[in-house]
């Protein structure tokens, strides 16, 4: 059954290896390893719609994107190929 939301928060992120292996587990993807946003972007958009949320909301991006610019537009690059797969995920980010 898909769920509604599903809440990522990288508040607490200071390391690239951090942010995939978080975004890794929101999505059920076993932390066995380490991962790339390809390996992730594989794993994840390749998933039937009916396991995936109706939203996906960030929370910590805009400190997470001062400490770690670069992994920020990784993931931006990693949302951008989830959206185009499943247009219907709704990505919100929470600015506090």
């Amino acid at each position: 059954m898909r769920s509604e939301k599903l809440w990522i928060d990288l508040t607490y992120a200071r390391s690239p290896l951090f942010v995939r292996q978080t975004v890794a587990h929101a999505f059920g993807i076993p932390v066995n390893q380490e991962f790339t946003w390809e390996l992730l972007r594989d794993l994840i958009c390749n998933l039937d719609a009916s396991v995936l949320p109706k939203e996906v909301i960030f929370e910590g991006w805009p400190r997470m994107s001062m400490t770690i610019p670069d992994e920020a537009e990784r993931l931006s690059g990693f949302l951008r190929a989830l959206q185009l797969r499943h247009p219907d995920i709704n990505v919100s980010i929470v600015i506090l």
